[in-house]
């Protein structure tokens, strides 16, 4: 749309479609506008530019705000007075106060670090182009014309000032540009053009304004604006850094743009030799500016041969500060060709590698890379070469003249199209310590520090590699828990026990395939991770696992649960691990020393004890369990002596919830010890509400599981009683055996702390654990109750009842009442009493019910008639 503008406005100049009272007012005009935007457009980059560039073209702007008031005063005084403005006028002083503050800026653009010279030479170059254009334009234009001829002095030479200006600008301009930084030159060119068109309206405007027939709105004025919209598109060119070597066309163009300024003096001098052969003789004026040319080019000279002993000089100091940082960088530093060979090296050479820097010119890269390297190097070369200016980097390995392998950080730069280099530079820095300690870095991380296995960290990255391709590559995860580890350490010591594990891992590196990948991810747990679906290996580990082990000259059979998942069956690393794990503890649960594959309903149930685990804690937080209480009663007689508090759970969302269900839970999860105070605190304050009212209240005995069988149970018992005013013969702790017999030795000093308090101790569930009748006796216990598996079927199997009799004689000689669990008929209970059980609980006598209903019996002390077994007796009479 504007280039159309443009066009119409054109044609409606150069034609002179208008009146000259309206034409020429529009042209002058849009010759203002134009140079009003390039001022603001130069100024608005002027502010956004730093240093020397911010300079230059603060004062280019300031130069065209001089022309454009000299283009304002152009339109306003004929408008005001009616006549055209006299030559000279101010219209031509305020045009001309341009020049110098042009001359300002383009001396003040930054100049190229590689160009000697000065902005006197500048001004020189460009004195010595000006006066050479200026001798061809008024050799082939101006003086044929006879511009200024029959003027006035002054106003001839106003009217010569006009292209004289342009030709001295457009000169220097030419010489600024051979030594401008190339962000700069692209706005210079343009400006360049510029000028030019504007230097053929001028001089247009000066052999016409001789005669008198000057009028703006004509081809001139479109000439003229036509070059002042090239300097206002010269302000707004984008800058372009250079971020890297220019390409060959551009180095091309910067050696001819190098040669502009000798083109108006070649010029000049073709165009002299021409009149003086075809016999015209050169005037006054034209001997004039030649004698000037003569006297700038050997002032110039005379300035280039001082800029070239400075910077010989300057360029001498460099090169001296160029050794000297070389020779002490502790860095290697080469140059080569572009086929790789080399060209030069640092004396680093010698410190890092044992060599001469002349013992490897010539020699390429393979001469000193490990062959393994050569690759990573060869690749770092193609990315340098591809994007020259840009630093590719690469780490290998050097060979030194030892035949030591040392690790390099190597930085490869391009710079063969650049003069003064023509070469690809290598800077190697010696990191071979710092790699190393990576190394040993990054194995830790990723290996068990015993074994030298890899570890969970290893494992999870293996199986993420088989995920992340596609499809997923086929593997098989095999884990692996050793079962009499514990007792190897325990036993033997953990020196001993690390030598068993380092055994155990040769085992299993001989029992898998070379592609296989043993790691150890726990004290006694490893796993194998097989390629492919085939279990062969882990059946193999599991046979040699079986034959006894050799610990301290002695073989002890260690074996082991072994977990199998597949990698199909999972979606993650972590997944398939949590599978193999389910599968190993079903091995475990199944009796160890097995293999067991994983199936869904394994991670089902896990779900189902995860979601137990999280009711649990919140009943126990938010009081939702109970205590119920079960009579202990006297055999025959019927009285109650006693009562046992038995948990009971009823969760709000799935109902009541069986003791044989959450209670292994709760052991598995630890929450059993939180539960053990809960219990030990309500039982506590149920007696402590019955003697309030007046009850004489038997013992309440209280379950207490394994992990309270420490030192830390006295004083939990002597706390409780003391917060509620009780005294131990309220109370009895019922353990289990096997509670008892993991740790025999703190769990009877614990015991006989708490029979100190007045507690009485109930051995819990005997017979179905793994003491013995010897270890009964050791153990500071108060009554024992027999397991209902010993009760239940002693009514019709004679051998039950005989076993059932012995065992109550051998508490009896050891001074200890039987206390009979499971008593479902009266039947049992007749039979018991006769078999000389002092006391019986079970269905028959009452089930579990809460306090209230123990509460209603404690008056009497007496089970109702029916449930006593001297009713039995009298029936079965």
């Amino acid at each position: 749309m504007l280039g159309c503008v443009l066009a119409v406005f054109g044609v409606l100049m150069v034609f002179q479609t208008l009146p000259a009272s309206v034409g020429q007012p529009l042209m002058y005009g849009a010759q203002t506008a134009t140079v009003v935007a390039a001022c603001f457009a130069m100024l608005r980059r002027g502010r956004s530019s730093q240093g020397r560039l911010r300079q230059a073209r603060l004062l280019v702007a300031a130069a065209l705000m001089c022309g454009a008031l000299g283009g304002v005063l152009a339109v306003l005084l004929p408008l005001l007075t009616g006549e055209p403005p006299p030559v000279p006028s101010v219209v031509d002083a305020v045009h001309f106060l341009f020049v110098p503050l042009v001359i300002a800026g383009l001396l003040s653009y930054p100049v190229l670090e590689t160009e000697s010279g000065s902005a006197a030479r500048s001004l020189l170059d460009g004195l010595v182009a000006a006066a050479a254009l200026w001798f061809t334009t008024y050799a082939l234009l101006l003086g044929p014309a006879r511009v200024g001829e029959g003027l006035p002095l002054l106003t001839g030479a106003t009217v010569l000032a006009y292209p004289a200006t342009d030709v001295f600008v457009l000169g220097l301009l030419v010489a600024v540009l051979a030594r401008t930084q190339p962000q700069a030159r692209r706005e210079l060119l343009i400006t360049g053009g510029g000028l030019a068109l504007y230097l053929v309206a001028d001089v247009a405007y000066s052999a016409v304004a001789a005669r008198g027939a000057y009028r703006v709105d004509s081809w001139i004025g479109v000439v003229a604006e036509a070059g002042l919209l090239l300097l206002l598109l010269g302000t707004l060119s984008s800058e372009e850094q250079e971020a890297a070597p220019r390409s060959t066309a551009v180095r091309a163009g910067s050696r001819w743009i190098a040669v502009l300024p000798q083109v108006p003096v070649v010029v000049a001098i073709v165009v002299a030799a021409q009149i003086t052969l075809t016999g015209g003789a050169l005037s006054g004026g034209q001997l004039g500016v030649g004698v000037v040319l003569g006297a700038a080019l050997v002032l110039r000279h005379t300035i280039s041969g001082r800029d070239r002993t400075a910077l010989d000089r300057r360029l001498q100091e460099r090169e001296a500060l160029f050794r000297s940082l070389v020779t002490a960088a502790s860095d290697l530093i080469t140059l080569h060709d572009g086929q790789g060979n080399l060209l030069y090296a640092s004396p680093a050479v010698g410190r890092m590698l044992g060599r001469t820097p002349d013992s490897l010119l010539g020699s390429t890269m393979a001469a000193v890379v490990h062959p393994d390297d050569l690759p990573i190097i060869e690749a770092a070369w193609e990315r340098a070469r591809a994007t020259p200016g840009q630093t590719s980097e690469c780490v290998c390995r050097l060979k030194s003249v030892s035949g030591e392998w040392r690790w390099m950080q190597t930085l490869l730069l391009d710079r063969l199209d650049e003069r003064g280099v023509g070469g690809v530079i290598v800077n190697s820095r010696d990191v071979h310590e710092r790699h190393v300690l990576a190394e040993q870095l990054e194995h830790a991380a990723y290996h068990d520090a015993l074994t030298g296995l890899g570890n969970l960290a290893r494992v999870r990255a293996l199986l993420a590699t088989r995920y992340e391709s596609v499809p997923p590559r086929p593997a098989t995860l095999v884990l692996i828990d050793l079962d009499g580890f514990k007792a190897v350490n325990d036993t033997f010591g953990h020196a001993r026990g690390d030598a068993v594990l380092l055994d155990v891992a040769g085992l299993l590196r001989a029992c898998v395939r070379s592609d296989d990948e043993v790691a150890r991810i726990g004290g006694d747990e490893f796993v194998l991770v097989l390629e492919g679906t085939d279990t062969g290996p882990a059946e193999r580990v599991l046979r040699a696992l079986r034959q006894p082990l050799a610990v301290a000259e002695t073989s002890l059979p260690v074996g082991a649960s072994v977990g199998i998942a597949m990698l199909a069956d999972a979606l993650s690393p972590d997944d398939l691990l949590r599978n193999a794990d389910l599968a190993m503890y079903a091995s475990k649960a199944a009796g160890r020393n097995r293999i067991t594959h994983y199936q869904p309903l394994m991670h089902e149930a896990a779900s189902q004890r995860m979601q137990l685990h999280r009711g649990l804690r919140r009943a126990l937080d938010g009081d939702l369990l109970a205590l119920h209480y079960q009579p202990i009663v006297d055999l025959p007689g019927g009285e109650v002596v006693g009562a046992e508090a038995l948990l009971r759970w009823h969760d709000p969302d799935t109902g009541p919830i069986a003791p044989e269900t959450f209670i292994p839970v709760a052991e598995e999860s630890g929450i059993i010890a939180d539960i053990d105070v809960w219990v030990l605190d309500r039982a506590c304050r149920d007696i402590r509400a019955w003697l309030d009212a007046g009850l004489v209240v038997p013992r309440v005995s209280v379950n207490v599981s394994r992990r309270h069988m420490t030192l830390e149970l006295p004083p939990l018992i002597e706390q409780t009683l003391r917060r509620h005013g009780l005294t131990g013969a309220h109370l009895c702790i019922e353990v289990t055996e096997t509670a008892v017999v993991r740790d025999v030795d703190v769990a009877c000093a614990a015991l006989q702390q708490v029979r100190q308090l007045g507690v009485t101790i109930a051995l819990d569930d005997f017979g179905s654990g793994q003491s013995s009748l010897s270890q009964l006796a050791r153990l500071p216990v108060d009554t024992v109750k027999i397991d209902r598996s010993f009760t239940r079927t002693a009514v019709l199997d004679g051998g039950a009842r005989r076993l059932l009799t012995s065992i109550v004689r051998v508490c009896q000689s050891l001074d200890l009442p039987v206390i009979a669990e499971g008593i479902e008929t009266a039947e049992l209970a007749v039979l018991l009493a006769e078999v000389g059980c002092d006391h019986g609980q079970g269905w028959h006598f009452g089930r579990a019910e809460p306090a209230v209903h123990l509460a209603g019996l404690l008056p009497a002390r007496r089970l109702p008639a029916s449930r006593t077994p001297e009713d039995a007796v009298r029936v079965r009479v």
